[in-house]
């Protein structure tokens, strides 16, 4: 019985997991605050991505993975290209005019 709880608990597990979404966006603003944190203007409502942190692990992202975020921005930004992005979940909170607290999986520009 014991096993078959086990089992059960691990199969469950996994099917609760979220699933990753790939999305593009043009953020128009950043800024980066004096404690690291970068943020993305949505576009909508005054909502912000607060994406990562330039100083310390925050949201799963480490720092060089958020330095190197802020510079495919910055790079997307002057090609005038949208960036694009792997989150857990779906692309719905950043179209939102609600602000958005979450890392990523990825993020990079494509020509």
């Amino acid at each position: 019985m014991r096993v078959f709880a086990l089992a059960m608990l691990t199969i469950f597990s996994f099917s609760v997991q979220a699933q990753s979404s790939t999305c593009s966006k043009n953020f128009p603003y950043h800024f980066v605050t004096k404690d690291g944190t970068l943020g993305l203007y949505q576009g909508s409502g005054g909502a912000w991505w607060y994406a990562c942190n330039i100083s310390e692990k925050k949201y799963g992202v480490t720092p060089e993975s958020c330095r190197a975020a802020l510079s495919s921005y910055l790079t997307a930004k002057a090609q005038a290209k949208p960036v694009t992005f792997s989150v857990e979940g779906t692309c719905a909170p950043f179209n939102s005019t609600n602000s958005t607290f979450q890392g990523f999986n990825w993020f990079g520009v494509y020509w």
